[in-house]
């Protein structure tokens, strides 16, 4: 790819339950990039939580905003989960939330 092509990081979020649908985002990401023509000015590089998990600490969440922050696009891809389980009780039906 030619030098003057710019990157616009794309960052995907998404619950276990669709990573499939994720996958189709990241392929379809790919073959933007490998069929551009020469005047397309932009590559995109897909990204999501799994970027940061070698680098995770005590707060992975952290680095997540962070990656988000400096992403030029987000998709958000939910279906039937919105997060992980938080350990909180939902007080109305004393049970614990299913996802954050």
């Amino acid at each position: 790819m030619e030098s003057t092509c710019k990157k616009k990081t794309v960052f995907i979020s998404y619950p276990k339950d669709v990573k499939d649908l994720k996958d189709k985002v990241f392929n379809a990401c790919y073959k933007l990039n490998n069929h551009r023509s020469e005047k397309t000015k932009y590559t995109i590089e897909p990204r999501d939580f799994t970027s940061v998990i070698a680098e995770a600490g005590p707060r992975a969440q952290s680095l997540i905003n962070e990656l988000i922050n400096k992403s030029d696009i987000f998709i958000g891809i939910l279906w039937t989960r919105f997060g992980a389980p938080t350990g909180a009780i939902d007080s109305m039906v004393n049970k614990e939330y299913e996802s954050g």
